[in-house]
């Protein structure tokens, strides 16, 4: 495919990747100031208590301090580690129900300041199970939380971001990586998680977007109790298997929790 007929594909995913980079830069630093503001709102507290006098007023900053900490300890901060690589997959569907709709899948959920969702994690099976289990231009019917959802893959590529910049892009037939002189075609061809080859860029590809259907069937079965894993050597037995115990603890964090 000729690098030129991949210029609105390359656009759209440079686009979409410094939107979600700019919001979860923005996100993260608003998240960061409230941290601080509530931390100087505490000690500020804490120092009031000191130069108090009455026993009255000391008690009714002691309820103030802990009112503040339990206000902190219910407040769920964002992880800044996401900006390593904030999501590795994109999706785009046509639903016959929803219309267009586009979703980034990565290793965790990330939402900016307004709780709208900019990256899902893949361990969410019911919208990951079309990227796993679809190709671009296959139609899907499927049951996502309980609703009948219909319509075609409209889009379906792999992506890796380093240093918040969109590095390389895989689709349906194509590869190609950014360079010192632009976007090139890279030889490398997408597969599932038993390839072993490295890229142009010396870096071995992002794990999870590497599975492949029947192996995210094994990783998202919610049905089976015990899983068997068969295949020979390099097949990707111990990558399924590890995933997983992932999935399963994402699933249900309190059943797999560490023993005390």
């Amino acid at each position: 495919m000729e690098n030129s007929k991949l210029a609105p594909v390359i656009d759209k995913e440079e686009g979409r990747a410094r939107g979600i980079v700019e919001a979860i830069r923005e996100t993260l630093a608003l998240e960061a100031s409230d941290i601080r503001r509530q931390s100087e709102e505490l000690a500020d507290l804490k120092r009031q208590k000191l130069d108090a006098v009455g026993w009255r007023e000391k008690r009714e900053l002691d309820e103030l301090i802990v009112g503040r900490r339990q206000q902190m300890s219910m407040r769920s901060f964002q992880d800044s580690k996401v900006l390593i690589q904030p999501y590795f997959g994109t999706l785009e569907l046509a639903d016959d129900e929803l219309g267009n709709l586009s979703y980034c899948l990565g290793r965790q959920s990330f939402f900016d300041h307004k709780s709208r969702v900019l990256v899902i994690d893949w361990r969410d099976a019911p919208v990951s199970r079309l990227y796993y289990e679809y190709g671009e231009g296959e139609s899907y019917e499927e049951t996502v939380r309980g609703r009948d959802r219909s319509g075609v893959v409209s889009g379906k590529r792999q992506v890796e971001i380093t240093d918040l910049e969109l590095e390389k892009i895989a689709g349906k037939d194509f590869t190609v990586v950014r360079t010192p002189d632009g976007w090139v075609l890279d030889g490398h061809k997408t597969g599932g998680i038993y390839r072993k080859e490295k890229s142009r860029d010396h870096r071995l590809p992002e794990i999870t977007a590497l599975i492949d259907p029947a192996q995210f069937r094994a990783i998202a079965d919610g049905n089976s109790s015990v899983v068997v894993l068969s295949g020979s050597a390099g097949s990707g037995k111990t990558t399924v298997g590890l995933h997983r115990i992932a999935f399963l603890n994402f699933r249900d964090p309190e059943r797999f929790s560490n023993p005390p």
